[in-house]
């Protein structure tokens, strides 16, 4: 976070234990496999262009242990991707 600046990026920390609410909520809705039995280690969220030209949200995560130089690629990425859609991302 310090190379990209903190006002580039935002971490959130989730511990998945039951007293965590806000990680209750979010392992409920969200796993890449379609189920509750894994859980991702971590997710990328950006901005990105559809394929009909619309900027919406988009993500890119994994439930393995990633290295940093996976995280800082895909971070990299994600800041460009923001960078480029965020002027005409209607919210």
């Amino acid at each position: 976070m310090e190379e990209v600046g903190e006002e580039s990026i935002a971490y959130e920390n989730l511990i998945s234990e039951p007293s965590n609410e806000k990680a209750v909520r979010l392992f409920d809705v969200y796993d890449p496999n379609g189920g509750k039995q894994y859980i991702p280690l971590t997710i990328i969220i950006t901005l990105v262009e559809d394929e009909d030209g619309n900027v919406v949200v988009g993500w890119h995560s994994a439930e393995d242990d990633t290295g940093e130089d996976w995280v800082r690629s895909y971070v990299e990425d994600a800041i460009d991707y923001h960078e480029e859609n965020v002027g005409d991302w209607d919210a």
